[in-house]
């Protein structure tokens, strides 16, 4: 007679296979990905010229744009880049403490600074993009984008300008779950 096999008791548990390849972090950022962040700061931006500025949206702008500013490093036109989305920023700070919706200038402004970073973008890696946008949603980071969200926070309040709730850009495919 055979003997008889134990049962086994010990549960398969598959390794989590989440995590992005490096290798694939230091491709170029996909089109679809980066047309999707810029137009998500689009809409926001679109909403805040047609009603009330709001917030949250008006920091996950800012946000966007100092992320612009620093991955213009890369770029051979990278003075006139940052220069351009200096002046956007600038124009979104004399608009923030103005009741109501964005300025024509400030809308103007910031649209044509979204569409350079659409074109940033495009030459970035999605590493560099996730080591900007953490740097930037950490602390004492970037001096010009600090003074603006310390300046929405201060016009709006903390309620209205919950990091938790919209200010964090993400990228499809950079293994956030946000």
């Amino acid at each position: 007679m055979a003997r008889q096999k134990k049962p086994r008791k010990k549960s398969y548990r598959p390794k989590s296979v989440s995590a992005i390849h490096p290798l694939l972090m230091q491709l170029p950022m996909h089109d679809e990905d980066a047309k999707s962040l810029v137009d998500e700061a689009r809409s926001h931006l679109i909403s805040m010229r047609m009603g009330p500025k709001r917030g949250s949206p008006l920091i996950q702008l800012i946000i966007e744009l100092g992320i612009f500013w620093i991955l213009a490093e890369k770029t051979e036109e990278c003075a006139e880049i940052r220069t351009f989305i200096e002046s956007a920023l600038n124009a979104v700070r004399k608009d923030i403490p103005v009741p109501g919706p964005l300025s024509d200038q400030a809308f103007e402004c910031t649209a044509d600074a979204l569409e350079t970073g659409l074109s940033v973008l495009r030459c970035s890696t999605q590493a560099e993009f996730n080591r900007t946008r953490d740097f930037l949603l950490g602390e004492n980071s970037f001096a010009l984008v600090d003074d603006l969200i310390r300046e929405a926070v201060r016009v709006f309040g903390t309620d209205e300008c919950d990091p938790a709730s919209e200010a964090r850009p993400s990228a499809a495919g950079d293994g956030t779950a946000d």
